[in-house]
């Protein structure tokens, strides 16, 4: 069973901060994932995972393991007709947003991101070591407020990277 914990911390600007999670008088729980908002305020809504139920999974794409992914899956076979889309996305109080992408490719791959069945975004997305290690690119897109949003993920041209999970802030 999963919970969540917050806690404030200073960070330095830029992709240099180190997060250590420790208990020096016993053990520390399992961690799944630790999310990172911005600002003074919390983020309109979270980390949504790819393969989680209720996301619609289409024209052969399937959940996989993966032991980089922060569940523990992916959803794969995107792309050439398959699509991934994610359901239930807050957009807090609606407007443009950063949408991160947590993805795993071993060749550089290129996908399109679309809200709410919109005009959809391609990204680029290089190469990882290897199926099992993640990276992460973001685009910018408009969510309507509320949690009612989809945002589907596909590359109707070729193969799409295999899709962790997708972050809204």
């Amino acid at each position: 069973t999963i919970a969540t914990v917050t806690a404030t911390l200073t960070l330095n600007a830029g992709t240099t901060n180190t997060i250590t999670i420790a208990n020096p008088s016993g053990w520390a729980p399992d961690i799944d994932r630790i999310t990172v908002a911005t600002g003074t305020a919390p983020p309109p809504t979270g980390s949504y995972e790819a393969e989680a139920t209720g996301n619609a999974l289409a024209g052969g794409a399937v959940v996989a393991s993966c032991t980089g992914c922060s569940g523990g899956a992916k959803v794969g076979y995107l792309g050439n007709g398959a699509t991934l889309k994610l359901t239930g996305i807050d957009g807090g109080t609606g407007g443009t947003r950063t949408i991160t992408v947590s993805y795993t490719s071993a060749e550089a791959r290129t996908f399109t991101i679309a809200a709410n069945n919109g005009t959809p975004t391609t990204v680029n997305a290089p190469a990882t070591t290897d199926w099992n290690t993640i990276a992460t690119v973001t685009a910018t897109l408009t969510l309507n407020a509320g949690t009612t949003n989809t945002i589907t993920i596909a590359n109707p041209s070729g193969w799409a990277p295999d899709i962790d999970r997708v972050v809204i802030s």
